[in-house]
């Protein structure tokens, strides 16, 4: 899956974020013999599968509040309040 990922990038150093992205949700979805998780196999909890609902799809952008913000304190009305990150 992160070789699928990473077919159309240009850069090569994202190839470790690529294959921390395709383990997370293999982890995290039941398998078909099972119907349980790899992480609830070595972890020994029950999950309910709400983390997946919220999974990001691989080389979409991400914006980032402005620290400002998140703090509630005064911020200029035409400055920048996320960034991509």
């Amino acid at each position: 899956m992160a070789r699928e990922f990473m077919i159309h990038a240009d850069d090569l150093s994202q190839w470790y974020f690529a294959v921390d992205h395709a383990a997370w949700p293999y982890n995290r979805t039941p398998q078909q013999e099972s119907g349980i998780t790899p992480t609830e196999l070595t972890g020994l909890t029950k999950t309910d599968h709400r983390d997946l609902l919220h999974t990001h799809l691989w080389g979409c952008p991400v914006y980032v509040l402005n620290a400002k913000l998140q703090d509630t304190q005064n911020f200029p009305k035409w400055s920048r309040r996320a960034h991509m990150g």
